[in-house]
């Protein structure tokens, strides 16, 4: 975990060094004008959002990332070096990238969706346990476990989106798609 707060910190004054610090890049961010601050931190933000998730596996980075790189974009729009043309594909592309990124690629994440379910909890990758709460007569409040065997599981993915199922004995089976980090049972 130190070893991440480091790497995390170097990046952090690396990148200092580099938008505020270094006068490498001040002839060729003249063209920018007003614009330059805010492209210069849009970059900051991006860059260290971006490297954040991937260091600390924290997801939710990423969309500070995406929000400062489109920031950069429409920074970067009213110059004449973007036509419109070239405007809507880079955006088309940095979305595709961005949900590529977000995508799951260990069937891991299908197993925590099925857990945010109520009902499920599935530590192993052959058995769950269903979790029912029953309210009896007396107002006791009981909970009864089942445990149900894993008749089929798999998790596929294709680069921008996954696809995982997973079929319980006795229980209608979960089938979900993930694009963009986000499961969408179908």
């Amino acid at each position: 975990m130190i070893v991440n707060f480091v790497f995390m910190g170097f990046i952090f004054l690396f990148s200092i060094f580099i938008l505020f610090l270094s006068s490498r890049h001040k002839k060729e961010l003249q063209d920018l004008g007003e614009r330059r601050g805010v492209f210069v931190y849009l970059c900051f933000i991006s860059v260290n959002s971006f490297v954040g998730s991937k260091v600390f596996n924290y997801d939710p980075l990423l969309w500070i990332s995406l929000i400062g790189i489109m920031g950069i974009i429409i920074t970067l729009y009213p110059i004449k070096v973007l036509k419109k043309s070239k405007f809507v594909f880079l955006i088309a592309i940095v979305l595709i990238v961005f949900a590529t990124i977000r995508v799951p690629t260990h069937p891991s994440s299908f197993e925590e969706y099925i857990h945010s379910k109520e009902e499920y909890e599935c530590l192993l990758f052959f058995e769950c346990a269903k979790l029912t709460t029953v309210i009896k007569d007396d107002d006791r409040i009981s909970t009864n476990v089942e445990i149900l065997h894993v008749r089929e599981y798999y998790y596929d993915w294709y680069l921008v989106f996954g696809k995982g199922y997973m079929e319980l004995e006795g229980e209608q089976p979960f089938r979900a798609i993930n694009i963009a980090g986000f499961w969408i049972e179908y």
